[in-house]
């Protein structure tokens, strides 16, 4: 069995399920993070413009933010199965079209495809989680799926900066297709998005759920009233500021990496492999500060996002020093960053399951963090363009800036606790 400090995660059937979830998403980050280390490959051997570059960053967030809206709607009523099988089988066939493609257009429709085939997943993920494990449970599995970012990062950084180091850009596109593959029969043959598709229902950790009952709805409310009593609109501002600064870094520390010259292209790819470790000990640093609140994530993110917004303007005022400080600090921003993302794609959806609307929360937060990585990738490419790295980290820093303000209008509207009913 799974165990985390100690204690078991769930039964061996639920742990089969969080593992086939959880490896899911790993394979996703290898056919989405690949993009930003192509970037530079791109703009030095085919001649294109960070500007383009960026802007078909952004065009993949908005398709994928489009579908998280749609697909998160559509989660909490078709079966999860079909959307993990179909969202990597078409994620994996775009992938195949970027390294196979001869000019920018057609790049730019199978990357921009590509984004909503990557929205299929999160959502159905969450709710199938929800489903399977106890309330109980939602801190550990929130932090094992937190986990799988940090190891998609990880992996994903790591198999495209060697291909393409190597290789050449194709081998980026193409290298990811073989293990999802193999991922796509395994989940083909082994996921069950409910307990009730394999008469399971007696599994889940000892408890014996009706077999009708799909999905807890004992405070399940409309929509609408549900995004207002629980303050919704708050944590999607700071959810796109997230985005605007987490997945900026993402996408475009690479190029950073190239154009700095600080070190040798045949050792630039061992660079990220820092990334994955530094993500982690952020992940743990963030799950400490949310049980000291006790699982309050409103508390938890009151005292985080002023942590960005101090990372943000050391960046603006080391800007001009060796770029290893540089280097240091936005470590130090994605390290957080990532730690809090766990928070808004799977801490809040899995305490707010009792509303009944688990897939649909998991899709608009989503929705948030990556409209705000739609605007930060396009934005940072003209900026590059047009001016120096400079105008980019003083945008981050409004972005940050942006989030400590939204977390503080969270001090004055927190008399409901996310972690629970009105």
């Amino acid at each position: 069995m799974l165990t985390l400090n100690g204690n078991t995660i769930g039964s061996p059937k639920q742990n089969r399920i969080l593992c086939l979830c959880w490896t899911s998403y790993v394979a996703a980050y290898l056919l989405r993070l690949n993009f930003s280390v192509a970037i530079p490959l791109l703009v030095l051997g085919q001649g294109y413009t960070n500007t383009q570059m960026g802007m078909l960053s952004g065009l993949y967030f908005l398709t994928y933010t489009c579908g998280q809206l749609l697909n998160g709607m559509l989660g909490d009523h078709l079966d999860s199965k079909k959307f993990l099988v179909s969202g990597l089988t078409l994620s994996m066939i775009c992938n195949i079209g970027c390294g196979l493609s001869r000019d920018l257009t057609v790049l730019g429709i199978c990357w921009i495809v590509n984004g909503y085939a990557q929205s299929m997943l999160w959502g159905p993920i969450i709710r199938t989680l929800s489903l399977w494990f106890e309330p109980e449970k939602n801190g550990r599995v929130s932090f094992c799926m937190g986990l799988c970012t940090v190891v998609g990062y990880g992996a994903a950084w790591t198999v495209a900066s060697v291909m393409g180091e190597f290789v050449g850009w194709r081998a980026v596109f193409l290298a990811p297709a073989a293990p999802v593959l193999v991922m796509v029969l395994v989940l083909l043959a082994k996921f069950q998005s409910s307990p009730q598709q394999g008469k399971d229902s007696q599994d889940i950790g000892g408890t014996n759920r009706d077999s009708n009952d799909k999905e807890p709805e004992r405070f399940k409310v409309a929509f609408g009233k549900y995004l207002l009593v629980t303050h919704m609109p708050i944590l999607l501002v700071m959810a796109v500021c997230l985005g605007i600064i987490r997945e900026g870094i993402s996408s475009w520390l690479p190029t950073l990496l190239k154009q700095s010259k600080a070190f040798p292209d045949s050792v630039v790819w061992l660079v990220p492999l820092i990334i994955p470790i530094v993500s982690l000990l952020g992940l743990l640093a963030i799950q400490k500060v949310i049980r000291r609140m006790n699982s309050d994530t409103g508390k938890a993110l009151i005292r985080i996002f002023p942590v960005l917004g101090v990372l943000s303007a050391l960046l603006c005022l080391l800007s001009g020093v060796h770029i290893w400080y540089v280097l240091m600090i936005m470590v130090l921003l994605m390290a957080v960053t990532q730690g809090t993302t766990q928070i808004f794609s799977s801490l809040v959806p899995f305490q707010l399951a009792s509303w009944g609307h688990v897939s649909k929360t998991a899709g608009i937060l989503d929705f948030s963090i990556y409209c705000g990585a739609a605007v930060s990738t396009s934005v940072i490419g003209m900026l590059l363009d047009k001016y120096s790295w400079n105008a980019v980290y003083l945008f981050w820093l409004f972005a940050a800036v942006t989030g400590v303000l939204s977390a503080a209008g969270w001090l004055f509207t927190k008399n409901v606790k996310i972690g629970g009913q009105a």
